[in-house]
This record gives C-alpha cells, structure tokens and sequence, in this order.
C-alpha cells in the first residue's frame, strides 16, 4: 500500500510556551515532521505526516506527542484539507453568495462536489483539494 502524506493539526493542552524544551522533546519524539504554533494561549502542531491511511497517521500523532513526556494532551484534531462556505468564498477571493450558487447549480457547470462531512447536522465541510480544482 502507498504511504499518503496527510496534514492536520493537533491542538494540545497541559504545556504553554514556557515548557522546558518542548521543541526538542517532541522533536525527539518522532514530531518531527509537525511545526509548533502558537495562537494567543492556544498550542497546536501542524503536521504532514506519512501514512497507509488518515486515522494512522493522527493516532501516531497523537501517541509521539504523548510519548514526549511533557505532559501534554490532544484536545482537538483539525483537517487542515475541511473547508465550509465562508473557508470556500475568502480563499477564492469570491462571494459566499457566489459559492452558495455554484454549490446550488444555479451557476457554473454543476460540478461542485458534495460535502464531505456535517458539523451538528449543518454547516457541511468539503475538501478543499476537491473544491480548488472546480473554482481555479
């Protein structure tokens, strides 16, 4: 089986900008392939990481962060690739009235994808590698 590259972000709790050694250590815990951010008091790592398939690849994440000993844990798992209507319209640089109408049919060759997943039922969640090749 090929091996994908997938990209997400974990965000963590428990450690701050503070932590002694934080990048080494996770570093050393086979995080190397994540970069670390800081967004206000929040700490998340993006990572691309390789893997047979996408729940490998976040477990092993979430299993290397753990392994690094400081006290960190997931609170959250981001697919970097998941868009929604307002993510769909700023990066395109158009109108969410615009994509609400490509989405609907109303305009362009109705071939818009369909969602990828729901958000409590709402707000549906495309690939944004699925949705740049219909806009671009």
């Amino acid at each position: 089986m090929k091996r994908t590259n997938y990209e997400f972000s974990l965000t963590i709790l428990g450690v701050d900008e503070s932590t002694p050694n934080i990048d080494d250590l996770l570093y050393e815990s086979a995080c190397c392939d994540g970069l670390i951010c800081y967004y206000g008091k929040a700490i998340y790592i993006d990572f691309h990481r390789k893997a047979d398939n996408y729940l490998e690849a976040i477990t092993s994440a979430i299993k290397d962060i753990e392994a690094a000993h400081i006290d960190a844990r997931v609170s959250c798992v981001d697919a970097g690739d998941y868009v929604g209507l307002a993510d769909i319209a700023e990066l395109s640089d158009v109108t969410r009235s615009s994509i609400k109408q490509l989405i609907d049919g109303i305009r362009g060759s109705c071939g818009f994808p369909d969602p990828v997943q729901r958000l409590q039922g709402k707000h549906p969640l495309w690939r944004w590698s699925g949705i740049s090749m219909v806009i671009n």
